[in-house]
């Protein structure tokens, strides 16, 4: 039997309704919200996966072209001072790019 509809409601039946809405109104926006994190995250996900694969090809690249320049080097003068000056120099540029990546994470180094 339904109730009739000119009859007007209690109020604690009202707010049972509105508490009933609410409860459907909150779960559905957290169901919403997590498919659209689900999906964003896997989008990205997908892209980090390939620039870490990306990785490994760039390391191997970068020892040949250091490997290059000892040779190149050391065709020049002795082979421990060329190592030297190459050991120097990827320890600086692996700094100067260490103080990028922290200050594009908003970390200073102390």
């Amino acid at each position: 039997m339904q109730p009739d509809p000119q009859t007007p409601k209690s109020i604690g039946a009202a707010l049972v309704d509105v508490f009933d809405a609410l409860i459907t109104l909150v779960r559905t926006e957290i169901s919403s919200t997590l498919s659209r994190v689900a999906a964003f995250a896997k989008q990205k996900g997908l892209g980090v996966a390939l620039l870490l694969a990306a990785l490994g090809p760039v390391l191997v690249a970068v020892v040949f072209l250091l490997l290059a320049a000892f040779y190149g080097l050391s065709s020049v003068m002795h082979p421990a001072w060329a190592a030297l000056i190459m050991g120097i120099v990827s320890l600086l540029v692996a700094g100067a790019i260490g103080y990028m990546g922290l200050k594009k994470l908003g970390g200073e180094p102390e």
